[in-house]
Formats: C-alpha cells, structure tokens, sequence
C-alpha cells in the first residue's frame, strides 16, 4: 500500500509542478513579452506602421484627430512620429496629352498621386516651387504638383507642363502641373 502512496503523491507533485511552470508560462507571455517589443520598438527608428484605408475629408479629419491617441495607447508609452498622406486613386496617362509616348504601345503608365505631410522636411527641392492649392487663372484648376527628378526625367516633364490623367476609378479627368516659379 505504501507504495500506491508514493505513486499517488509523485503524480500530485507533477501536477503541482506542471501548474507551476504553466502559471509562470503564462505570466511571461503576458508581461514580458509586450515589454520586449515595446523596447525592440523605442529603440528601432526605422520601424514603421502603416494604417490605409478610404475616408473622405471629414472621415479623414476624425481618423487624423483619434488615431494618434490610439497608437499611443497600444503602444505602452512607446514614443512614436505620427505623419498622414493622401492619395489619390490610380491615375492612367492619357496617351497623347503627356510630353513623352508611352513606353510600349501595349502598355499604359498608371500614377498615384500623394500630399505628403511634411515632406518639406524630408525632400529637397531641385526647381520650381512647393505646390500649393489647385490652381485659378490660364491654369484653371489644375493641380499643382512636385515630381521626384526622376519620375520628371523619365516623363520628360519640366516646370509648367500640363500632364493630362484619368482616374481609374471614377474616370474623371485631372490635370496636374509642376509648380513652377
């Protein structure tokens, strides 16, 4: 019979043991866990979140003014940049209203366009000046606009060329033109 006895507490003491280390298990899942990643986060500086979705203006005015103080409460305390954009749909080149052909005949170059939030801060300006609101005057509401050299290069574009687009969506026609001086 004492031998039953022992059986019987060793299978209790595994038990014991096994709660133990399921309880502590648990404990570090749930604190230390979160602590690593808030640290792993506040000392990542290149680290990014990105939250897109579709809003109009005053959806997008509610998410702007909301959605810091959400991040800041998911992330603990964790010190964090908050920058928003807009963009606009898929915008297809019109062929024909644009300096350059496009590349292939088969093949039609589709742009999004973006403001930026302070990416003044974050670009150089090589010419012209920042774009400002759509334009009034010969230009008649145009949307003044500021290329990467790059995508101005490829395109052909300079200051004060009318690029004519369509949206892909909608199929409303925009007109955008680098700001110029």
């Amino acid at each position: 019979m004492n031998a039953h006895r022992l059986v019987i507490i060793a299978a209790a003491l595994t038990m014991v043991v096994t709660a133990a280390l399921a309880s502590a298990l648990a404990v570090f899942i749930g604190q230390a866990l979160p602590r690593a990643v808030r640290h792993d986060l506040s000392v990542a500086g290149g680290t990014a979140l990105v939250i897109s979705g579709k809003a109009d203006a005053s959806q997008a005015a509610q998410y702007t003014s909301t959605l810091p103080g959400q991040i800041r409460t998911a992330l603990g305390g964790t010190p964090f940049s908050f920058y928003h954009a807009y963009r606009s749909d898929p915008l297809g080149f019109v062929p024909g209203s644009r300096p350059t052909q496009p590349a292939s005949a088969g093949n039609l170059p589709i742009a999004e366009a973006a403001s930026l939030d302070g990416i003044t801060a974050q670009a150089v300006l090589i010419s012209g000046r920042w774009p400002g609101g759509p334009a009034a005057g010969p230009l008649n509401g145009a949307i003044p606009a500021a290329l990467p050299a790059a995508a101005a290069a490829l395109l052909h574009v300079a200051d004060g060329d009318m690029l004519r687009l369509k949206d892909r969506v909608s199929g409303q026609y925009v007109r955008l033109v680098p700001a110029d001086e």
